[in-house]
């Protein structure tokens, strides 16, 4: 066994899923690229019918765009995990198959977690949720930053396991399949999350064309370090995540100062959480962001911040109108 200091390109220990030499991937490369762009050659035609076909969200107004990767981001606290467990959830209810990894808290902290948001929707039978396969992926873990294993990781684990699912569990149409999270990555490798993201999107991108299916992918993203720290649109990862997603859905949580009391006409030390959705491949309408509420036990969006800005506006200038024609007509309002 060489000393640390030994470790050389040819001594160092190597993963190679594939068995094939460099040279020998490389001229595969080369000729998968060459028969590629011929055989994929076409001329578009504008009399070509390309439908567009959503499925339907829980939350949002509009859906998503068949075969969509979806990133979910947001800081700690802020309702991403409840929100990818209703989708997936309320799904099943209508027989809906989806496959859920989680890897941020172990199988029986999870397990309270899904039983608590389950009878929140009102789903208190464990037959409602038999279309979801959860997979516990805390024991599969990146350990390293060195990119065959990422590849490994991404494509032979995490998409294999989706592979399986769909082979040999899933039931009915399978419509959500939920990482979450991606966060134990980012934060270790910050530099190459868009890495280990693209060998994952495109290692399922496979699975789905071999499979023909079209389902949402939601990838759940952490972007600061606190709930109310960093509230910008900015994601863990940098742009080569984000470019990555068809859609991306910003959740963030506000603490309502006397500030926001008074423009708003909220509860000042009350707590808002607001949803954004900053980038959609596929947009069928102007999206801004939106007050988003835990009511009866599901998530569903309020009024825009626009609309509650406007409103205040208006009932400041109400007051200011009654205050001036009482004021003019010697009576006290």
């Amino acid at each position: 066994m060489p000393d640390d200091d030994d470790w050389t390109a040819d001594t160092a220990p190597r993963i190679n899923p594939t068995g094939r030499t460099p040279e020998q991937r490389a001229a595969g490369v080369r000729e998968d690229a060459g028969g590629y762009s011929i055989k994929k050659h076409f001329q578009f035609k504008f009399e070509d019918d390309i439908p567009s076909i959503r499925i339907k969200s829980s939350v949002l107004p509009n859906g998503y765009e068949t075969q969509s990767f979806v990133g979910l981001i947001g800081p700690p606290g802020t309702g991403k995990t409840r929100y990818a467990l209703q989708e997936v959830m309320l799904a099943a209810k209508e027989g809906h198959s989806s496959f859920y990894m989680f890897n941020e808290t172990v199988e029986k902290k999870f397990k309270k977690t899904i039983k608590r948001i389950a009878t929140e929707l009102g789903i208190t039978h464990s037959s409602d949720l038999r279309n979801v396969w959860f997979w516990d992926a805390t024991k599969n873990q990146l350990g390293t930053a060195d990119y065959n294993s990422m590849e490994i990781v991404a494509s032979t684990v995490w998409a294999q396991n989706v592979k399986y699912w769909l082979d040999n569990e899933c039931k009915g149409i399978p419509t959500f399949i939920v990482f979450d999270s991606f966060s134990n990555i980012s934060r270790r490798y910050v530099p190459q999350t868009p890495i280990f993201h693209q060998y994952l999107t495109h290692a399922l991108a496979e699975v789905y064309a071999e499979k023909k299916i079209e389902p949402i992918t939601l990838m759940v993203y952490q972007k600061s370090l606190g709930p109310r720290e960093a509230n910008t649109d900015a994601v863990v990862g940098g742009y080569g995540v984000n470019h990555e997603v068809d859609m991306e859905i910003v959740l963030k949580l506000h603490d309502v100062d006397k500030w926001d009391a008074m423009r708003y006409g909220w509860t000042e030390g009350s707590n808002v959480h607001t949803l954004q959705i900053t980038k959609d491949r596929f947009p069928e309408a102007e999206y801004q962001e939106s007050l988003i509420l835990l009511k009866d036990g599901k998530l569903t969006l309020s009024d825009t911040i626009n609309s509650h800005v406007q409103r205040t506006l208006d009932a400041k200038n109400l007051g200011r109108f009654t205050e001036q024609v009482g004021s003019e007509a010697g009576v006290d309002w």
